[in-house]
């Protein structure tokens, strides 16, 4: 009798036929010696056979709120626990201080866990100004969260079965295959019955510069616009080689009941209000986190980096400063054909971090009849990410801005659609509720004033 490795290789016939003739038992003590050669080579391993030296948990060398959560519960000693999906939904929500009210729903296939994603069982995402969550029945928490340094770190959190778990967050590069480069993305799709995309039609990614028509393909829309109309609620098809799609049919949904069981989600909306402040939040996160991680590089270059000189270091850092004060500014933004109106509930849910100034204006204070914000300079100006920018790019923002709220709308082409009253509005919330501002532009009008 002989013994054949359970290998695929090409042998000459007569070396095959010498393999043949090899008793079994050679074969097995060959095969023992090559395992416990490769044993020894591999060296010592810890009793559940992973490397001694373990590198920490991703959450506990981080600063953004996810990490923050989880080793807040590790030092209280009450780590997260959770019976369902809903109650580990509900519990992550209400301890990352997300509102529920902020739900919007997609259900094109278009993310990580599309086998989990249909037009019956959409995809949720819930934010705030500083976390994104995105939740699927049946499927992990996959979860974005800002680190004020860091920028924009991706997690995938372990569902709970139907008795008490304790899933910790861990780093997902899966997440990166959609998100280049680590920056997030809203897709406007065709979406047919099944979920998918189709092909060969038109798709967009979506921001708040994009007008309401190439928006929301693939997203459950709850809310009014008149008829400024969108892509949202309605299933595309082609017919003749020409994609279709209702729009009309998906316009001014009051109410998502006719058109997805919401009973298993944490609200009954996907609010249009909601929707259009996240296509402004998550352009914002992006350039500050491309900003930052840019300002570093060139204040703090690496080993193996160029070394900037401090001339070309001011030129970058005006540069990167240009850019963050054009989308603070909402620099393109579509102006509405019609009035917007949503959930009360969310517009007062997004309000409660507002900062007023002492006449109760502030840059969360919505307009929506032509667009988003009544006052429009983000309020994301306020958030981590901004604030843990390198301190001489801070600088530099507070400079341009400085500069285009005391300038004249005639001097600069890219801000004439802002008025002189509006700007005098900024500046003067900003004066009085974000310490930074106040601070620098004080210390150049003592500067000046010298």
């Amino acid at each position: 009798m002989s013994f054949l490795p359970l290998i695929s290789i090409s042998f000459c016939p007569k070396a095959w036929s010498v393999i043949q003739r090899i008793p079994c038992w050679k074969w097995i003590h060959l095969l023992w010696v090559l395992a416990l050669t490769c044993q020894l080579h591999a060296g010592p391993t810890d009793p559940e056979g992973t490397d001694t030296e373990k590198e920490p948990p991703i959450w506990k060398i981080h600063q953004d709120p996810v990490a923050r959560l989880w080793q807040s519960a590790e030092e209280k000693g009450q780590p997260l626990e959770a019976v369902s999906d809903m109650a580990w939904l509900t519990r992550v929500l209400k301890d990352l201080d997300i509102p529920v009210d902020s739900q919007v729903l997609v259900f094109s296939k278009t993310s990580l866990q599309k086998a989990h994603i249909s037009p019956a069982r959409p995809r949720a995402l819930y934010f705030n100004d500083e976390c994104y969550i995105g939740w699927v029945q049946g499927g992990e928490m996959e979860v974005v969260a800002a680190d004020p340094e860091e920028g924009l770190q991706y997690y995938l959190i372990p569902r709970p079965f139907m008795k008490p778990a304790r899933p910790e967050p861990v780093a997902s590069d899966q997440c990166l295959s959609c998100h280049v480069g680590g920056n997030l993305q809203m897709q406007s799709v065709h979406t047919r019955e099944n979920g998918y995309p189709i092909p060969d039609a038109d798709h967009f990614v979506t921001s708040y510069e994009s007008p309401l028509a190439e928006r929301w393909g693939g997203w459950y829309v709850s809310g009014h616009h008149g008829q400024d109309l969108h892509m949202g609620n309605v299933l595309a098809y082609k017919r003749g080689g020409l994609v279709r799609l209702d729009r009309q049919r998906g316009a001014n949904v009051e109410s998502l009941e006719d058109w997805v069981h919401t009973e298993p989600y944490a609200a009954s909306t996907s609010d249009i209000v909601a929707l259009m402040v996240l296509e402004h939040q998550y352009v914002m996160h992006n350039t500050l986190h491309e900003a930052g991680r840019s300002a570093r590089r060139v204040l703090n270059p690496p080993p193996d980096g160029p070394i900037y000189e401090a001339a070309a270091q001011r030129r970058i850092l005006r540069k990167r400063a240009r850019e963050i004060v054009e989308r603070l500014l909402f620099v393109g933004e579509y102006a509405l054909q019609s009035p917007v109106s949503g959930s009360e509930a969310f517009q007062t849910a997004f309000k409660r971090n507002q900062r007023p100034d002492s006449r109760g204006r502030s840059l969360k204070d919505f307009n929506l009849q032509t667009r988003l914000f009544e006052h429009r300079c983000s309020y994301m100006i306020y958030s981590g990410s901004f604030q843990g920018l390198p301190e001489p790019l801070k600088q530099a923002v507070y400079a341009e801005l400085d500069e285009v709220l005391n300038g004249d709308p005639a001097d600069d082409e890219a801000f004439a659609f802002l008025p002189r009253d509006e700007r005098d509005t900024i500046r003067q919330i900003l004066m009085e509720t974000d310490s930074g501002a106040k601070r620098y532009w004080m210390m150049e009008s003592d500067q000046s004033g010298e």
